[in-house]
């Protein structure tokens, strides 16, 4: 393991502690237990099938995205995909993003950058999708009106969250602008021309500011860009759209299905759709390998913002992680049985790249 992937790693699993600990010093132990002890465990099994599910839609998704590049066969696309997925689950750095297009280079002879190309357009229109509900959730769920908790010595309420969101989403609709832009060569050109002169400013560290910050941000925008190149075709461009509803609603419908299994829950497919938006925008922050940590502060906070009890809302989101969490690292695990590849192997593959 090399120094950047034990820093990565160390700072993680730092804010990961932190958070776990925010969300359950206040929380006793005893009221957890016996909130666990009330769970009918079987609607977990529908919970973390419906999981699986999702991502065989993505695998049919990134077929579709694939294919102007490289014609694949379902099997071909969703071993790599759940590889990937499992290793970000494991491993530091979200390594996993790397790994696929890695072993989807090994696997059909498709050049590395175009891959990576693919995997960047996923995740704009997952992006796109997350905004859009975003905008949703805060126009359309109504918080608990008399929300008030102390978080980390800061008082929240229903209105505060709700201008966090509303930034959130702003900030949002900014990113989704600027990858719109980058599809024109013109703006990547001048692009280019502003982040290649960048490094000059940095006098003797400038061969350094261009190694580790400018030359890997523009490959960025060139990947991004290519990658759109690829859905130029006005149906293609469909399917991916409405194959992105799809996932993130067999999401929905997964976390929603946890919820019954809990007496002491009462929320409906909206407010367990809301708790899923949130919790997405919250583990794009750094945290350990899994998302322990800024999840359970995501899940919290979306749940006691829809009038969830602390308790309640910790026991929740945490038996949902494993649910959700622990079918990928399943099934991903199967993946590299079936495909033949090492856990060394895709590790290092994708470190590699």
């Amino acid at each position: 393991m090399n120094l950047k992937w034990v820093l990565s790693l160390a700072a993680g699993v730092g804010i990961s502690v932190l958070t776990l600990w925010l969300v359950f010093r206040n929380v006793p132990v005893d009221d957890l237990v016996r909130v666990w002890g009330r769970v009918r465990y079987l609607w977990l099994i529908p919970g973390a099938v419906l999981c699986w599910v999702g991502f065989l839609v993505r695998a049919v998704r990134w077929r579709i995205i694939l294919a102007p590049s490289r014609e694949v066969d379902f099997l071909t696309a969703y071993h790599p995909l759940m590889i990937g997925f499992m290793l970000n689950c494991v491993l530091p750095g979200r390594i996993g993003e790397m790994a696929r297009p890695a072993l989807f280079r090994q696997k059909t002879g498709l050049p590395f950058s175009t891959g990576l190309a693919t995997v960047a357009v996923e995740r704009v229109f997952d992006l796109l999708f997350m905004v859009c509900a975003l905008v949703a959730v805060m126009l359309f769920v109504t918080p608990d009106p008399d929300l008030s908790f102390t978080f980390h010595e800061q008082t929240l309420n229903s209105d505060t969250l709700i201008r966090l969101g509303k930034r959130m989403a702003q900030l949002a609709l900014v990113l989704l602008a600027g990858v719109s832009l980058i599809c024109w060569e013109r703006v990547r050109s001048l692009l280019r021309c502003f982040i290649g002169g960048v490094p000059r400013y940095f006098g003797a560290w400038e061969s350094v500011v261009r190694k580790r910050v400018t030359d890997p941000v523009t490959l960025l925008l060139e990947h991004v860009a290519s990658g759109l190149e690829l859905l130029k075709q006005p149906a293609r461009l469909l399917q991916c759209l409405w194959l992105t509803v799809l996932i993130w609603c067999l999401q929905a419908v997964s976390w929603w299905t946890v919820v019954q299994g809990f007496p002491g829950l009462s929320l409906s497919l909206a407010d367990s759709f809301a708790v899923l938006i949130v919790v997405c925008f919250f583990i794009a922050l750094p945290a350990a390998p899994g998302f322990w940590g800024v999840w359970e502060v995501g899940g919290t906070v979306a749940m006691v913002w829809l009038g969830v009890d602390t308790v309640n809302a910790a026991a929740y989101t945490l038996v949902n992680h494993g649910v959700q969490l622990f079918p990928v690292i399943l099934a991903g695990l199967v993946s590299v049985f079936i495909s033949g590849v090492s856990l060394r192997r895709a590790t290092a593959v994708g470190s590699a790249a």
